[in-house]
This record gives structure tokens, C-alpha cells and sequence, in this order.
């Protein structure tokens, strides 16, 4: 899937799994600093009450407080300024910093509540839930916590927060003031369970996104191998000798069910290119190609020079309608050869759009269908009707596949076979009709193609005719 591939900002590519621990990691690092940020504010808070202490209990005690909380801050801050230290690693120091935040909190206000003379109106236990709701809620917003690391990070001091409720001395508060006050406390401290909770769920989602992306990675990994070898049997184009042979190809995913191939006969240059069209597209169209070729190579072998389109097609059909038809895969495929020598063409064209013939004057005929699609036919009930016509130096062949003319525009309409003829008839003529007809197709759909594309070009530059004897 190229369509599957991310891009990082730097332009690198990687998968989804990668980009995901990534996105982890930034919010790891960020969301640490932001409690350390948290637990210096909760250090000056408690500047701020033992300021405002009317007795030299809350001075002390929130003064110990404040002195702890700005240090263990700053402690866990320096010690994480290193670069080497590890995104796991700062997550540890933020639940550690938060649950002593919390800690040292509730620390204070038990120690001035169970000291201070005017205990009756001392509330500071009961006051700390504010605090412990504020700082738990905002470092589970912070950090990327699943339900179990919030449970680490707060529970704990919500629990020995809830035993001190009933047990640090207050008379303001007796009865169902405790009670009610224990059910609030209960209710805020489930509050980063729920955000926690939250965030393990989009944990789901971006395990499972990032499981689909590594699977997706492996394909396009697997197709990328695939391609090698699928190109591997696309032979490399005749560009010497009286016949010359290029190609252009496009396959609409990484490997694709359209194929050439082409031989040169040494002892008489007779050249034969055979354009095959596998039914459907992608892998099992390019599994299907690889067998075909694997008998195509086997056929030319076997003849030993005396191989002819007749016999090529019979063959292949042959082949495809014994291994394949069961399966419904059938193949059209143009073979055309050409002879230099006899200064002459022949060709049998098995249910595939019908090559295009540019004779030197410009002038465009059609080499039309000879007999059925490969596969569809018993072997015994199979004729290949082949056909035959001069050829001069300057004359060409086209042969396409059905992406080529049937192409549709962004509003629906095809390409066509009379606009491909009219762009084959185009003069002056392009020195290579294959990269020009891709070219044409590709601005008409704009970029949108719905299918396999290949063009083939046979071009007759001239060679020695051969004279027979009277």
C-alpha cells in the first residue's frame, strides 16, 4: 500500500507503531516537566499557608512542607535534564513526584490538625482533598496514565487520607460530616481512575491502529520483494537491430497482472512480443503472470528458434485452460512477430484490444482479434486463425492493454480506442509512442487510474530482405 506509508516530519518514513511510541514518548517528557512544574506551585501554595498561619504549628509544619515539595521538585527535574534518561524513566520519576506531592500534602495538614491548639476549628485533613483533587487530576491529564499507573500515582494517598479522616481528631466535624465528607473523598479520588480509564481505552485503539499498520508495513514490505521479482521477468527492450522493441508499464499496485515479453530469434532476428492482460488485478494477477511466463519461457526453449504466434498461443492456451480455467482465471494476450527478412508481420491476437499498425505514411490500421480469450476454449476446440502483412522500415506496432483506452476522466468518460488511434495517427510522431500514450492517459485521469497500464512499441528500422530463388 503506498498510500499506507507515514511520514514523520523530518521526512523519514515509518509505520503507525513507530509514530505512536513517539507521540508517547513527547507526552512522557512534557507532561513529567508539567508535574514538576505542579509540585513547585503545590511548594509555593504551601509558602503561602504557612505565611498566613495563625500559629507557629501550621508555620512550621507547612513551612517543613513547602521546603519538601520545592526540593523533591527540583531533584526530579535536574536528575531528568540529562538527555540520556529514558522517556520509561520519566514516567517513573512523574508517579513518584506525584504520589509525594500528595504525600507530603497530607502530611502537613494531619500533623497541624492533630497539634494545633485550636483544633476545633481546624479543618486542614478535610481541606487537603481540594489540594489532593487538583494535583492528582491535573498529573493524570498531564501524563498518559492507564487506569492502573493513576491507581499507582493517587490511591495510595487517598487511602491513608481516608483512614485519617476517622482518625486525626477534629470536633467540628462528627457523624455524617465524616461519612459525607469520606464519600466526596471517595468520588475525587476516583476522579484520575476515570481519566485514566480514558486514556487505556485510546490505548486500545492506538495498539490495535498501531497492530493494523505493522501488518501493513509486512505487506508492503512483502510487496515491495515481490516487485523485484516480478520485474525480474520483464526482459529489457530491443533498442538495436533491424526490429526494436519498448516498452512502458504501470501497474496500478506495486505488481499488477499486465506483462511482455519478448524474444529475438539470433540465427533470423525474427522478434516476437507477446502482451499478456491477466484478469483482475494486484497479487493474484501477478501470481498468474509469474506461471505464464514460466511457460512461455519453456514453449520458446522447446522450439529452438522455430517458435511462431500460432504456437505460442496455442500453448498458452493450452496451459491456462487445463491449471486455471477451473478458477475462472483466463488471460487475453497479442502476440505479434515480426520478420525482417520476409519483411513481414504475423500476429494472433486472442481476445485483446487489437494492436495498432502505424505504417510510415501515417496511416493507422487495425490488427484485429483472431480468436478467443486464452482459457475459454478446450485445447482441441482452440484455432489460433493466424494473420499476416508486409511490413517496411519505418512501419510500428502498438500493443496496449484495456488501461490504456478505457481511462476515465474525473466525470466519468473513457478514454477510447478512436482517441488512441487518433493519438497513435499523431504527426510528427513521437520517437517513443509508449511514454508518450502514458503520458496522454495519465493527464486525462488526472492522476486517478483505475487499472493496469502497458505499452509496447515494435518498430521496424529495415534489414536485408531475403531474396527467394525462382
Amino acid at each position: 500500500m503506498r498510500a499506507e506509508r507515514f511520514r514523520r516530519r523530518d521526512g523519514k518514513q515509518s509505520d503507525l507503531t513507530e509514530v505512536i511510541a513517539e507521540a508517547r514518548a513527547a507526552r512522557i517528557n512534557g507532561g513529567f516537566f508539567g508535574i514538576c512544574g505542579l509540585g513547585m506551585v503545590a511548594g509555593l501554595v504551601a509558602i503561602g499557608i504557612a505565611a498566613s498561619g495563625k500559629d507557629s504549628v501550621a508555620q512550621i509544619a507547612y513551612g517543613i512542607a513547602a521546603g519538601l515539595l520545592l526540593l523533591v521538585a527540583l531533584l526530579e527535574a535536574s536528575l531528568s535534564l540529562r538527555s540520556k534518561v529514558e522517556a520509561r524513566h520519566r514516567h517513573a520519576a512523574a508517579t513518584r513526584l506525584t504520589l509525594l506531592t500528595l504525600f507530603i500534602g497530607l502530611a502537613a495538614a494531619i500533623i497541624h490538625q492533630s497539634l494545633a491548639p485550636e483544633a476545633i476549628l481546624c479543618r486542614d485533613v478535610g481541606l487537603w482533598l481540594i489540594f489532593a483533587g487538583v494535583v492528582s487530576t491535573s498529573a493524570t491529564l498531564l501524563m498518559p496514565w492507564t487506569m492502573a499507573q493513576s491507581m499507582t500515582a493517587s490511591a495510595p494517598a487517598f487511602v491513608v487520607w481516608l483512614a485519617s479522616v476517622f482518625m486525626v481528631p477534629n470536633p467540628a466535624s462528627t457523624g455524617m460530616g465524616l461519612v459525607s465528607l469520606a464519600v466526596v473523598g471517595v468520588v475525587v479520588g476516583a476522579i484520575p481512575l476515570w481519566i485514566g480509564y480514558l486514556t487505556e481505552r485510546r490505548y486500545e485503539d492506538d495498539d490495535e491502529r498501531a497492530a493494523l499498520s505493522r501488518e501493513v508495513s509486512h505487506t508492503r514490505d512483502e510487496l515491495s520483494r515481490a516487485r523485484i521479482v516480478h520485474d525480474a521477468m520483464f526482459k529489457p527492450p530491443l533498442e538495436e537491430g533491424p526490429v526494436e522493441v519498448t516498452y512502458r508499464y504501470d501497474p496500478l499496485r506495486e505488481i499488477g497482472g499486465d506483462f511482455v515479453h519478448i524474444v529475438r530469434d539470433p540465427g533470423s532476428d525474427r522478434v516476437t512480443t507477446t502482451v499478456i492482460d491477466v484478469a483482475g488485478h494486484g497479487l493474484a494477477a501477478a501470481l498468474t503472470v509469474n506461471r505464464l511466463f514460466g511457460e512461455l519461457e519453456r514453449v520458446v526453449a522447446e522450439a529452438k528458434g522455430d517458435v511462431t504466434p500460432s504456437v505460442l498461443m496455442t500453448q498458452l492456451n493450452r496451459y491456462i485452460h487445463l491449471t486455471m480455467s477451473a478458477h475462472s482465471m483466463f488471460a487475453t494476450a497479442a502476440c505479434v512477430q515480426v520478420d525482417p527478412r520476409a519483411r513481414q508481420v504475423q500476429w494472433v491476437v486472442a481476445g485483446h484490444p487489437p494492436p495498432l499498425m502505424r505504417l510510415r505514411n501515417g496511416k493507422v490500421e487495425r490488427l484485429d482479434c483472431t480468436t478467443l480469450v486464452l482459457g475459454a476454449a478446450a485445447p482441441e476446440d482452440f484455432d489460433t486463425e493466424q494473420q499476416a502483412r508486409p511490413i517496411e522500415p519505418g512501419d510500428c506496432v502498438i500493443i496496449y492493454t484495456d488501461g490504456t483506452f478505457e481511462a476515465r476522466c474525473p466525470t466519468g468518460e473513457r478514454f477510447g480506442l478512436r482517441k488512441l488511434e487518433e493519438s497513435v495517427a499523431f504527426d510528427p510522431p513521437p520517437r517513443d509512442f509508449p511514454t508518450f500514450l502514458a503520458n496522454l492517459v495519465a493527464r486525462y485521469h488526472e492522476g486517478q487510474p483505475d487499472d493496469d497500464l502497458l505499452v509496447a512499441q515494435i518498430t521496424f528500422r529495415g534489414g536485408v530482405r531475403t531474396v527467394v530463388p525462382s
